[in-house]
């Protein structure tokens, strides 16, 4: 396909690697890891997917066992095709008193930065593979633990994934890693591409008929399909938020759009299709989960293989809501999409929400109300809302929040 004006993700990623949910200054890759080992007689093993996940959003993420040389237990390792690098909790770096390298300037997705410290670890074990002397970016995961609900110690990056065939096999719910391809790809597979010496797999799609290049994120795992805001203000169809609906690594956006496009991939055509916001063009989980994906790392080629019939929601059932947990746990609104039943309910950014269907907010966990906020089969929420103007209760209908909008653009 040609490629157009707004296709190329090097446009948003410049010169920068990007780790998931982080970007760096720049790629420390292939630098400080000095070898890879496999047990003898292994060319090929299979990693067992978790699958306690608690989260309804991401509960086929693909959370791996990863051992450390310093570490006395396994950890939950999120695989992560967008990171370069790979990442663990800073309270276990801490504890496991790991080798400080350097420290960084890191930006997230939803375009906060921080300055973050990269260290090394002696060791790196997935199954029967090795590798040694490895980077580690010390990072603080309760953002994203809160954010989606998994207990998630750390993210598997492209400095261990490089090394192997990766078989992203989610309708089996397993991780196989091994040395050559030995799935049969048929000729009418999506073809990705491989970028030399660098991390990124991007596919070639169309948005609303604007070409592009996604880069393909595991680690996306609330999107099917995500693009910069530039890009989605070109749609005919959108609404916009007031405050900041995003998640990154380091907080949430400033403001977002959820654009409803129609998305092309190779053969196929997903009409009305939800676009939220990012900072790159990216595929993520939802996309994703509907392949088996080969990532032939060794030889640069890359083949999504469909699981049956590919289908990706239209809509997005929500009540409009963008929470995050203050320092007494009690939820407070980060951001309300334009339009939706928070909206028309005059919930502001910043009120706070003292009680939902009659439980104190703070008696469950951030986690825990994200999965009641995105549960479909939940469908009326009542809520008590404090503000400068005191407290009141309201209830909240769940709707298809651009039904509400009848396929009209909301101006700013």
């Amino acid at each position: 396909m040609q490629r157009g004006k707004f296709c190329s993700w090097e446009k948003y990623i410049g010169v920068i690697g990007t780790i998931g949910f982080f970007w760096l200054s720049f790629g420390l890759s292939g630098r400080t890891i000095a070898a890879i080992d496999l047990e003898p007689d292994t060319s090929a093993f299979t990693a067992t997917v978790e699958n306690r996940v608690p989260s309804l959003v991401a509960k086929d993420g693909l959370v791996l066992q990863v051992k450390l040389r310093e570490g006395k237990r396994p950890y939950n390792f999120l695989l992560d095709t967008g990171a370069e690098i790979s990442v663990l909790d800073s309270a276990i770096v801490q504890d496991l008193a790991l080798n400080r390298l350097l420290d960084l300037e890191s930006h997230d997705f939803a375009g906060n930065s921080k300055k973050v410290t990269l260290y090394q670890s002696k060791s790196l074990t997935v199954g029967s593979a090795t590798i040694y002397n490895v980077p580690i970016l010390s990072v603080d995961m309760k953002f994203l633990q809160t954010t989606y609900g998994i207990p998630i110690d750390g993210l598997l990056g492209y400095d261990f994934l490089k090394h192997f065939v990766v078989n992203l096999d989610y309708k089996n719910h397993q991780v196989i890693f091994s040395r050559t391809n030995h799935v049969s790809i048929p000729s009418d597979v999506l073809r990705a591409t491989m970028h030399k010496n660098y991390f990124a797999v991007t596919l070639p799609i169309t948005i609303d008929h604007m070409p592009m290049d996604v880069l393909l994120d595991t680690g996306a795992m609330g999107e099917a399909f995500a693009a910069p805001n530039d890009l989605l203000e070109k749609c005919k169809v959108k609404i916009y938020s007031k405050g900041g609906i995003v998640a990154g690594a380091f907080g949430y956006s400033a403001r977002d759009i959820m654009a409803k496009a129609e998305v092309r991939v190779g053969k196929y055509t997903f009409k009305n299709t939800s676009i939220m916001s990012s900072q790159l063009p990216l595929a993520g989980h939802k996309f994703l989960a509907k392949f088996n994906v080969i990532l032939d790392y060794p030889e640069q080629k890359a083949w999504l293989i469909p699981n049956g019939k590919v289908l990706l929601p239209k809509d997005s059932y929500h009540t409009g809501l963008g929470l995050v947990s203050d320092a007494n746990g009690f939820l407070v609104v980060r951001g309300i999409w334009e339009g939706s039943p928070a909206d028309v309910a005059a919930i502001g950014v910043g009120d706070r929400i003292l009680a939902i269907n009659g439980i104190k907010t703070p008696a469950q966990t951030e986690a825990y109300w994200r999965i009641i906020l995105h549960d479909d089969k939940i469908k009326t929420l009542e809520m008590v809302i404090q503000n400068s103007a005191g407290i009141r209760t309201i209830t909240l209908k769940k709707c298809n929040l651009f039904a509400v909008h009848r396929v009209k653009t909301l101006k700013r």
